[in-house]
């Protein structure tokens, strides 16, 4: 029995000189939090300068939009779509309704065209942990990916999210693209 692994550690190197097309969609709803996640994707987007032809930023009004955009870019010759918007609870149902209805709809995009469709839209409970996940309300996360640490008061011992979903998932882009490839060359 043969058993290959691969992209096991993903290389952007593997990519070599093919350029390849970026779409990033953001939703304008909770613009302090996709702002943040919007660059926190350039960031990582700029870790492969070197493979990508081009990167297209296109604004919708909100999370619900995403992925009637997402469907239009996949087949607009994108190698990847990376999906940016923050969905957070409140006092009604509406959250619930939204949050299901964007995970549901990027899924069926993303395995209906064969195209990455990258899943960086924030669903949390609140503004707090809104920032925490993209960025930090001062944006010293920008560049980070997200991570758990431990929390900083010493009588918490409690563990948070920090970094950005953004720059995550401009690096999920990256190795999705290399994925394609690699599995498309076999």
């Amino acid at each position: 029995m043969d058993i290959t692994e691969y992209n096991d550690n993903p290389s952007l190197d593997r990519l070599g000189n093919s350029k390849h097309r970026i779409g990033i969609i953001v939703s304008r709803f909770n613009s302090s939090i996709t702002s943040n996640l919007l660059e926190g994707a350039k960031f990582a987007l700029n870790t492969a300068p070197t493979i990508i032809d081009n990167v297209d930023i296109f604004w919708v009004p909100g999370s619900f939009e995403i992925p009637v955009a997402a469907k239009r870019l996949a087949n607009r010759g994108y190698a990847a779509v990376i999906c940016l918007g923050a969905v957070i609870r409140g006092e009604t149902d509406h959250y619930e309704y939204i949050s299901q209805a964007v995970s549901r709809g990027l899924t069926d995009v993303g395995v209906d065209t064969g195209i990455p469709i990258i899943f960086g839209v924030l669903t949390v409970d609140n503004l707090k942990q809104a920032y925490a996940r993209s960025g930090g309300e001062d944006g010293r996360f920008l560049d980070k990916p997200l991570s758990s640490q431990k929390n900083d008061i010493e009588s918490d011992s409690s563990v948070e999210t920090v970094g950005n979903a953004g720059f995550s998932a401009g690096i999920a882009a990256l190795e999705m693209i290399s994925f394609l490839e690699i599995s498309g060359s076999e």
